[in-house]
């Protein structure tokens, strides 16, 4: 790894530079050597205080923007249904169920808590009597409660991981039930306060029905961002759950063209089938000698 200095400086200029010349083919080890210095002096460089409120300036401001389309598609078809991320993706996509624009949504509350404790949320393995679809469900349930019956009910996939009340899972049996305002606060240590508070925030992500899932626009004005700068303002009250998308939100839909050239062609397959059957009956009957 080959590093000039660190750039720890505020207005972009490096602490170190002044003081400290690091080699482009310094090693990891020799960086993690240096930032373990025990002379307070030596610790001092590498000591940064964070600014006040009236030190920030417009440029100091980080600014994200998170896009990915490698699967991108209309509401109205899914080229796929191989989509998002093992450790990002949402129950009705395992289960083989409709999924619409929410699954994206379900995808961020993953990412977030994720930027907050450098772990994922759901990180399934494969056992010797279950797969990992089979224990990414039970993450899930575990975490943010049972999934609706009608969505394992009208999946591809659901009575395969799921006995016959469509609510207990086949392969694994004792679920441990873990609320993320309880995992926050004891395995990461996080406040209070603060657990309660993210909580709010991310359960309106991960909700299991897609059809209830909130949306971005109404997500982006919780008050769990009240403190981040955000450029232009979204005129919608948390708890929308994509109303202006529609049925799309939560399920492909088909254009009314698209469903009327499809009902012909399957017209027209059903005649041409019909034809091939009374063919051979015409023939056999023209054959069929005079009796005398």
């Amino acid at each position: 790894m080959g590093m000039r200095n660190f750039n720890l400086g505020r207005n972009g200029s490096s602490s170190l530079s002044a003081s400290v010349s690091i080699s482009a083919k310094t090693s990891f080890q020799d960086l993690q050597s240096m930032m373990t210095k025990n002379s307070v002096s030596e610790k001092a460089l590498f000591s940064i205080d964070p600014p006040n409120d009236d030190e920030i300036e417009d440029e100091d401001i980080i600014k994200v923007k998170i896009a990915d389309l490698g699967n991108a598609c209309w509401v109205y078809r899914h080229f796929t249904d191989d989509i998002q991320t093992r450790q990002y993706r949402s129950p009705e996509v395992i289960l083989g169920s409709h999924w619409g624009c929410s699954a994206d949504i379900w995808s961020v509350g993953c990412l977030v808590f994720e930027l907050l404790t450098g772990d994922y949320l759901f990180d399934p393995t494969e056992g010797p009597t279950f797969s990992k679809n089979d224990d990414h469900l039970a993450q899930i349930i575990e975490l943010v409660g049972p999934i609706p019956k009608r969505i394992i009910e009208q999946s591809y996939h659901g009575r395969r991981y799921f006995h016959s009340d469509l609510k207990t899972l086949r392969q694994i049996k004792n679920l441990k039930p873990w609320p993320l305002t309880n995992v926050l606060m004891e395995k990461y240590k996080f406040s209070e306060t603060d657990s309660r508070e993210i909580n709010d925030f991310l359960k309106g992500m991960l909700i299991t029905d897609p059809k209830l899932r909130m949306d971005a626009a109404g997500l982006s004005n919780h008050y769990w961002l009240n403190d981040c700068r955000v450029d232009g303002y979204i005129d919608r009250e948390p708890g929308t759950r994509g109303e202006d998308i529609g049925a799309g939100w939560y399920r492909e839909i088909r254009k009314h063209k698209e469903h009327h050239h499809s009902h012909q062609q399957q017209q027209a397959t059903t005649n041409l089938k019909q034809s091939q059957q009374l063919q051979p009956q015409q023939v056999q009957t023209q054959v069929q000698p005079t009796a005398h």
